[in-house]
């Protein structure tokens, strides 16, 4: 028996890889090999791999500027056929099924030399339609072409023969060679590019997070978890409160900011209205906080920390190549004096990230993590402090302007410095 493959997996119907064996040796969960006849692989018939949409074939081969050929088909002799992948020109990859083709694409990126491509074809059903997505990526250069379609369904027939690296019964072979001809996956389900390339290119990992899973002490590893001695597990309605907490625990929270601006206002070195404006609290030069960024919201104690990001666009209002550095920190404040008498005014604040490259388009902005401060009765608020560095020339014919087009501050928990009230952002420069 062959070894499992990660790529093996419910839907699979037929699984080849030679980088893990021969090509012709079968890694799905029917186990039974095509037919090695050297220059070509078949099944005849071909039952499992006539499968109507939804439906995947993948297929990773190595081909250069000249390859032409069949890469595989489900047909017959009388050259009729339920699918097939074929290169009828060098560089030109044609779907096609039940006669009719389905996309032609121009492989990118081929030269003189190999290259390794990923062709991926799924179809999904779409109301009474079926719907094609063909995506083909030269892994060697990075480059990636697309096409997509709708069209009626049609049914491959079982009795079909299933051929890998020519057509029915050895002709029209792949001019690569069998040996160039790396993998075959044939799928019951849509399979994405994405999910297509992170099978048979690189994976990718897991992105980091620094935020706990806070787990009470009944509901700690089963492991280590004793329940006979005395003293220990107390019954079942501690157990189920336990449970309950753990769950509220990892229950997800709202974002504290989560905004998209109509109409941003542009920000220059003047402010105006001047009320709108105030300086920032630490005394930090020219940074200022706006009443046009300024939320506020009700959070939960299981929470500490925000990650705050914003889309901004920074650019000159005459066009000029170059602006002035615009500068952005993130704050959360407690206490800020509104109405009455002030209470004593909480903030924390996140690192300074600046701009000074002009972009008109705009781009996602990472401001960090910050420390939340919240008062009594949980209120706590979000100022976005920001500065523009008025250089040389600032004035007419050179004038910096930047706009927020949208804003996300995403609450969470982690360990601080100082524990998990710890000391991450300081009140004092």
């Amino acid at each position: 028996m062959t070894a499992l493959h990660a790529n093996s997996k419910s839907d699979t119907a037929v699984l080849l890889d030679s980088a893990s064996v021969a090509l012709y040796v079968d890694h799905g969960p029917e186990r039974t090999d095509l037919t090695d006849l050297t220059t070509y692989l078949e099944e005849a018939p071909s039952a499992r791999s006539a499968i109507d949409a939804p439906r995947n074939i993948t297929a990773k081969v190595v081909m250069q500027s000249s390859t032409d050929g069949h890469i595989l088909e489900l047909g017959t002799a009388a050259k009729v056929y339920s699918y097939k992948i074929t290169m009828p020109n060098p560089g030109e990859v044609v779907c096609a099924e039940a006669g009719l083709v389905r996309a032609t694409l121009n492989v990118p990126g081929l030269s003189g030399v190999d290259s390794t491509i990923l062709i991926n074809w799924s179809q999904r059903i779409e109301g009474s339609n079926v719907v094609d997505d063909v995506a083909i990526g030269n892994l060697t250069t990075g480059a990636w072409v697309f096409a997509s379609g709708s069209h009626a369904a049609s049914t491959p027939v079982s009795s079909h023969t299933l051929t890998i690296g020519a057509t029915y019964g050895g002709t029209g072979n792949y001019s690569g060679g069998i040996a160039g001809i790396k993998a075959v996956h044939i799928g019951r389900r849509f399979h994405s590019a994405t999910e297509a390339t992170e099978d048979w290119d690189t994976q990718s990992s897991a992105p980091a997070f620094d935020g706990l899973d806070r787990t009470p002490v009944l509901t700690d590893n089963a492991a280590t978890f004793t329940i006979a001695a005395e003293g220990n597990l107390c019954g079942p309605a501690y157990l189920l409160t336990g449970a309950a907490t753990r769950q509220a625990a990892q229950r997800n929270v709202g974002s504290l900011v989560n905004v998209h601006v109509n109409a941003p206002y542009g920000e220059r070195v003047t402010s105006s209205p001047v009320r709108f404006y105030r300086p920032t609290p630490d005394g930090a030069a020219g940074y200022q906080w706006s009443v046009r960024y300024l939320w506020h919201a009700y959070i939960g104690l299981k929470v500490n920390v925000a990650q705050v990001r914003i889309f901004v666009r920074a650019y000159d209002l005459i066009a000029n190549a170059t602006i002035s550095p615009v500068r952005f920190r993130a704050y959360s404040v407690a206490g800020l004096p509104l109405n009455g008498q002030p209470s004593p005014l909480t903030y924390y604040r996140g690192a300074i990230v600046s701009l000074t490259t002009s972009d008109s388009i705009g781009q996602w902005v990472d401001l960090g993590v910050l420390r939340l401060a919240r008062d009594d009765a949980g209120l706590s608020y979000f100022c976005l402090g920001f500065k523009i560095d008025s250089a040389v020339g600032e004035g007419a014919g050179f004038i910096t302007t930047w706009k927020l087009d949208a804003i996300t501050v995403d609450p969470y928990v982690k360990t601080l410095s100082g524990g998990i009230g710890g000391d991450l952002d300081k009140e004092s420069p």
